[in-house]
């Protein structure tokens, strides 16, 4: 499920985010009872932007992805959330609501270093409040730059 606004595991897979009717708003916002039909990927668009906004007026906001995915699991051995890298709002929080696994893709720089500071809190807060099941899967290096000495190097496992 991209859970990310700008879309781009659709973008990624060649899909236009932009000229798609059931995305990821839809299932989360007008409860579809899932992700949209048909879909083996639950694209997102801009549209998800509003959903920051809407969430944060509904009474158990965290819990609306978990509850509209209830019926799905079945389906599917595993369900990815691609959630933004910028951001740690409701989108995420349903995200990390709702999953059991957390898997960190992250490049190798201070900056992204600094956001996983912030990510453990956060899931520690998850762990803590809505989701004791959560649990850490790994850190995946997703991006070194071989050239630079100031790369930091951690140990993926």
């Amino acid at each position: 499920m991209d859970l990310d606004p700008q879309g781009g595991c659709a973008v990624s897979l060649g899909i236009s985010p932009d000229s798609l009717d059931k995305t990821v708003y839809t299932a989360l916002m007008r409860d579809t009872g899932g992700p949209p039909h048909g879909f083996h990927l639950a694209p997102s668009n801009i549209d998800l932007a509003g959903a920051e906004v809407e969430l944060r007026q509904m009474l158990a906001a965290e819990q609306i992805l978990k509850c509209n995915l209830e019926p799905v699991p079945d389906k599917y051995d595993f369900i990815l959330f691609d959630c933004s890298t910028t951001s740690l709002g409701m989108l995420t929080i349903n995200a990390l609501t709702t999953a059991r696994e957390l898997l960190i893709p992250m490049s190798m720089e201070l900056l992204a270093l600094r956001g996983l500071d912030m990510l453990a809190r956060t899931f520690t807060k998850i762990h803590e409040m809505t989701n004791p099941e959560l649990s850490y899967s790994s850190i995946l290096a997703a991006k070194r730059d071989r050239r630079s000495s100031n790369s930091p190097r951690i140990l993926v496992g």
